[in-house]
């Protein structure tokens, strides 16, 4: 009798074993072959050929399309019910102080150029052959509010360049933000915030993961919250299974449990902060065309806030950061010669543009050129 339910992704032939299925559990990445199996086929092995459903997608309803912005000199869209204070908390919201960027460099090979850097690029349609390399969005508010903007922006950076080093090879990369609020503790000074929930420096991840290396969001699900209010972590912090019945949660790696959960390390990272947007502007342009999205940081507005589409533009001059995003491309729109970024948020995929957005570029719009991280990968 079935009692356990998994998908039925692909099939194969093994030279020694004959035919066989190939599986994805959702006991995690640490299990099995990368959270994936093959079993054989024929037999009725583990009953695997006894049932199965399948389901067909749909195309986009049109109510889910997201509008044109009107011909007007307003390049972009807004939702009017979008009031301020629906994704953003600005009271709370942590104001960087500037810091020492010595810890947030580690640069061993050449700085990629600005005149090498091709005219536009998004990781979702790289190349001629437009390959989607992005990684998932996500929603830093769910299931409750939570001010970690400042891991997901990096993360997701990271993830995305992962897949680019290793050309979209299973399995992608999904680090756990979650981790980075467990594990890494505010800047003494706390002029990036208080750690955790209640902010953080984006350019400390890239020295924290190549020191100590991030796991997969599979290792530690997101769940929005401080689990350790002194930050220091311990082995259950970082990968944990929670068995059935009373014999409750125990980290991976431990003596009696599998130590098959892989890390994943930073090999450079660097920060882009001259004094100067205009030289920024072309330092991450340089950057995002050679090797792939960065993490930066905007000044969140109300208007920013009611964003459904377009190429966003600022007339407030709001240019206080206070919020971390990924920057994943850049481009210029045919129709008003504009040139914009391509950025990814983390309030989830009914904001903006499917949880992405573009933002004018070369203006310090939000503030956008002031600053931004990079982190390289080690395969």
């Amino acid at each position: 009798m079935a009692n356990h339910i998994l998908s039925i992704v692909g099939w194969g032939r093994d030279a020694t074993h004959g035919d066989y299925w190939l599986l994805r559990n959702s006991w995690g990445t640490y299990w099995g072959e990368g959270g994936f199996a093959k079993i054989k086929m024929g037999g009725k092995n583990l009953g695997v050929e006894n049932s199965c459903s399948w389901g067909a997608p749909t195309p986009m309803q049109a109510a889910e399309v997201r509008a044109e912005p009107p011909a007007s000199t307003k390049t972009y869209t807004t939702d009017a019910t979008v009031k301020a204070g629906t994704y953003f908390d600005y009271a709370s919201a942590p104001r960087p102080k500037a810091r020492s960027a010595d810890a947030h460099v580690r640069v061993v090979s050449p700085l990629p150029k600005y005149e090498d850097a091709p005219a536009s690029w998004d990781v979702r349609a790289v190349g001629d052959a437009k390959v989607n390399y992005a990684s998932p969005s996500r929603n830093q508010h769910i299931p409750v509010y939570c001010g970690s903007c400042w891991t997901h922006g990096p993360t997701s950076a990271l993830n995305d360049r992962f897949n680019l080093a290793r050309k979209g090879a299973w399995p992608q990369v999904f680090l756990s933000p979650q981790q980075l609020i467990n594990c890494m503790p505010p800047p003494a000074d706390k002029t990036q915030g208080a750690g955790g929930c209640l902010g953080g420096d984006p350019a400390d991840v890239g020295p924290f993961l190549g020191a100590h290396g991030g796991v997969h969001e599979t290792c530690m699900n997101y769940q929005a919250k401080n689990l350790y209010a002194d930050f220091k972590c311990p082995a259950e912090g970082v990968c944990v299974n929670c068995e059935p019945g009373r014999k409750g949660c125990h980290a991976m790696g431990q003596p009696a449990l599998q130590n098959n959960f892989t890390k994943y390390y930073t090999e450079e990272w660097g920060r882009i902060n001259a004094t100067d947007p205009a030289a920024n502007a072309q330092q991450m342009v340089a950057e995002i065309g050679a090797r792939g999205p960065i993490s930066g940081s905007i000044c969140v507005t109300p208007e920013f806030e009611a964003y459904t589409g377009g190429i966003f533009e600022d007339t407030t001059g709001c240019t206080s950061l206070d919020h971390s995003i990924s920057i994943a491309g850049y481009g210029t729109d045919a129709a008003t010669g504009k040139d914009y970024w391509v950025i990814r948020n983390s309030w989830g995929t009914y904001w903006g543009e499917q949880g992405w957005a573009r933002v004018v570029r070369g203006t310090n719009n939000l503030g956008i050129e002031i600053t931004a991280e990079w982190t390289t990968p080690k395969l």
